[in-house]
């Protein structure tokens, strides 16, 4: 064997070692200590603080430290390593006079720590979490009476999640930190604010209770890419949502009510905010209050879209100079007072700036005590476009002489006993973007029937049982106006005609066919007055009932047709039927969840990785050997990676030998 040969061989061994060393590389092992009860330390020479202390320093990264006992007492403990601490017992802990927290987890080498079902009492911080990475704290309960419950600081991807924090000065605060998610906590009693963000970037606050706190609900400032989403927000002393200094945040789908001063406040330099399908009623003062407090533009890019805001004095007042300012498509409604400042749905105030750039259009804007829009420079007009005021008669519409504003307009046609009340613009255009409201028709003197207006347009049908042979009138009544319409004879007598030709499809089976008659599947509904089985009916309804005796309503598409009861049913027919095989399209009644464009808010790992299933169906933390595999397996890919490219090199470079040693 030549020399080149047997360097062929010993790189192809030297790669097998190295690969097989690599590829058996595991995980350290972890180990659970379990921290007895109090009283089975002696105190007498070192403090129970001192000796648990001691176990936290000579555990190993990853390891779990159980907390066994139901209470201890005066502790304050520095977390420097990556550690699980946990109590399957809900055990008391208590701070000591020293002002520290009682877990206190800091420093790079603390990241994946958790501490989990803690209850614990303090006058200084609870728990502090600094300079660290991907560390969950959750299902604790806080209270700290002089501090913050929970503080986040100089961090990345944190975890907060499904603890209670009461009667601490703060409730949860995170500042210089980023990529942190705050979430499913419950938040009340705090004597500042409920949860604060300062200074931070990339944070998401979801699905949290936050109440009765003496400041602010959620407050932010200097800071960017925050996402509000979910949270119930109430009975906090000012505001719900207090915003300065803020970019790119994203109120969506919370609940902001019963607050002591705004639902929404945006102060001074707030831009590319986006507040949409959010509830804001009951705030003793302003529903969303943009108050940029001086003469400079100092909001901008702010978009109010697809909310409901009612029960507040003034439902949005715009009192600072504004661009890019897009109020679109809300429901502000019943906004409540009768002095100067309240009872109005849309109010420009004295601190507003002209603006070619704003927009406000196919809002729904009634019932407003006062006025349903006002400004309150009178030396210019404030032009707005097509809004729906409960009525298309400008002199029905409550809108102060200041303002110049579009209308839109309706009216009510018939087809084949179908009524239907079209919502439109000056362009003739159905106004497809405005919010759902109800209006109620009433044939004659028979029951009023509330019909929602969905995209624009409503719908109702009438039994037959409800016309007169002469003189029928349709009275359509909208928040502040209404309209009469009155049919003729001959009219009528083709509306009836029609009726009864299709009376006998109100049951479940298509096409029934009198008395007897068989179906494949389910029961028709035979002629006037007849009972028999129908072809092709969908379901086992037992005999559905024809004629103008039957009970059963039809829906198709935004049809509704009331039986004789003038009920609305939504897709259901009522009686003993089964359901009709001609339905109407569902629509989906809950709130889109709004996407970034500008950054993705990434969260702790364990968010980015997990599923919501995954989340439900084992709500655990981070064991110590998946920390550990976290650390081991991108190095364990890159080495094998490594490897693979020099064998390849290796082989392709002394093909020829070891194509001439595979032959001998």
């Amino acid at each position: 064997m030549n020399i080149r040969n047997k360097h062929v061989i010993s790189m192809i061994l030297f790669i097998a070692v190295i690969s097989v060393s690599f590829c058996n590389v595991q995980p350290a092992s972890a180990a659970t200590m379990n921290i007895q009860q109090s009283s089975y330390y002696n105190t007498t020479s070192f403090s129970l603080n001192d000796q648990i202390q001691n176990i936290i320093d000579s555990a190993k990264d990853g390891d779990t430290l159980t907390f066994m006992g139901k209470y201890y007492g005066n502790l304050s403990l520095i977390i420097k390593k990556s550690l699980n601490l946990i109590t399957n017992v809900n055990t008391t802990v208590t701070g000591d006079t020293s002002g520290q927290p009682v877990f206190f987890v800091t420093g790079s080498g603390s990241r994946w720590t958790n501490i989990t079902g803690f209850n614990i009492k303090s006058t200084n911080e609870a728990i502090s979490v600094k300079n660290t990475s991907n560390v969950t704290v959750s299902k604790n309960t806080v209270t700290s009476t002089k501090g913050t419950g929970i503080k986040v600081s100089g961090s990345t991807g944190v975890t907060v999640k499904k603890n209670t924090v009461s009667s601490s000065q703060t409730g949860v605060s995170v500042r210089n930190s980023q990529n942190s998610t705050i979430k499913n906590n419950n938040v009340k009693n705090s004597a500042i604010n409920g949860v604060e963000i300062e200074n931070s970037h990339d944070i998401k606050v979801s699905n949290n209770n936050i109440s009765f706190s003496n400041k602010h609900g959620t407050s932010i400032a200097n800071s960017q890419n925050i996402d509000l989403e979910g949270n119930d927000i109430e009975h906090v002393q000012n505001n719900g949502v207090n915003l300065i200094y803020t970019d790119s945040v994203i109120l969506n789908n919370n609940t902001i009510s019963n607050n002591g001063v705004h639902g929404v406040y945006l102060g001074i330099n707030v831009k590319n905010t986006q507040i949409a399908y959010n509830i804001i009623t009951n705030n003793l003062k302003y529903g969303i209050e943009l108050d940029g407090s001086g003469s400079t533009t100092n909001i901008t890019n702010t978009d109010i879209t697809n909310n409901t805001i009612s029960g507040n004095k003034i439902g949005i007042d715009v009192n600072s100079g504004t661009d890019n300012l897009n109020i679109i498509q809300n429901a502000i409604t019943k906004n409540k007072g009768n002095d100067e400042d309240s009872g109005i749905g849309i109010n420009f105030g004295w601190g507003y700036k002209e603006s070619t750039t704003l927009s406000v259009y196919y809002n729904v804007i009634t019932d407003n005590e006062r006025r349903e829009v006002c400004a309150s420079d009178y030396s210019k007009k404030t032009s707005i476009g097509y809004n729906w005021y409960g009525s298309d008669d400008p002199r029905q519409v409550r809108v102060c002489p200041y303002v110049s504003s579009e209308y839109v307009n309706w009216m009510t046609t018939e087809s084949n006993g179908k009524f239907t009340t079209i919502f439109y613009g000056a362009d003739g255009q159905v106004a497809t973007l405005l919010p759902n409201f109800d209006i109620i028709y009433q044939l004659n003197n028979g029951k009023k029937v509330r019909v929602t207006v969905k995209n624009g347009v409503a719908t109702v049908t009438f039994p037959s049982s409800e016309y007169k042979l002469t003189g029928n009138l349709l009275t359509i009544q909208t928040t502040s106006q209404k309209k009469q319409m009155s049919l003729d004879d001959e009219e009528v007598k083709e509306i009836l005609k029609y009726l009864n030709q299709n009376n006998g499809n109100n049951g479940n089976g298509n096409n029934g066919n009198g008395n007897n008659g068989n179906g494949d599947n389910g029961n028709g509904n035979g002629g006037n007055n007849s009972n028999g089985n129908g072809n092709n009916g969908n379901g086992n309804g037992s005999s559905g009932t024809g004629g103008n005796n039957g009970n059963g309503n039809s829906n198709n598409g935004n049809t509704n047709t009331p039986g004789n009861n003038g009920q609305i049913n939504n897709g259901n027919s009522g009686g003993n039927t089964a359901q009709s095989s001609s339905t109407s399209s569902s629509s989906y009644s809950g709130s889109p969840k709004l996407e970034r464009t500008s950054a993705q808010i990434d969260g702790a790992a364990e968010e980015a990785q997990s599923t919501s299933s995954q989340d439900q169906a084992s709500d655990q933390t981070k064991t110590a050997q998946e920390i550990l595999l976290d650390n081991v397996n991108p190095n364990l890919w890159s080495i094998v990676a490594l490897v693979l490219l020099i064998a390849t090199i290796v082989v392709v470079y002394y093909r020829k030998e070891i194509e001439l040693m595979y032959r001998k």
